[in-house]
């Protein structure tokens, strides 16, 4: 199962913004505004920014999602999206 090894808040409010890194060594970004959120993962944090979202969704905060709201939903995230091969080996 992956895990958020490290999660840091770089934007507060329009738009929400968290980047870390995961247990497996990939990095995250979120980013929540304007009604919706996108949660991304790459090798870096400058590569997850830059390609498409593996998950998204709506926000009703509107820019203002609670740093707890996010932190959970990032945890649920992370967990949901382990490496293809990962989830294979699980099983």
């Amino acid at each position: 199962m992956i895990a958020v090894e490290l999660i840091e808040q770089t934007c507060g409010a329009c738009p929400v913004q968290f980047e870390g890194e995961l247990s497996d060594g990939r990095c995250f970004y979120f980013r929540a505004r304007g009604g919706g959120w996108t949660f991304h993962i790459a090798a870096t944090v400058g590569e997850a920014i830059a390609t498409p979202p593996v998950a998204e969704g709506e926000d009703r905060h509107g820019g203002f999602m609670p740093a707890a709201v996010a932190e959970s939903l990032i945890l649920a995230l992370a967990t949901l999206n382990s490496k293809p091969e990962e989830a294979h080996n699980e099983g």
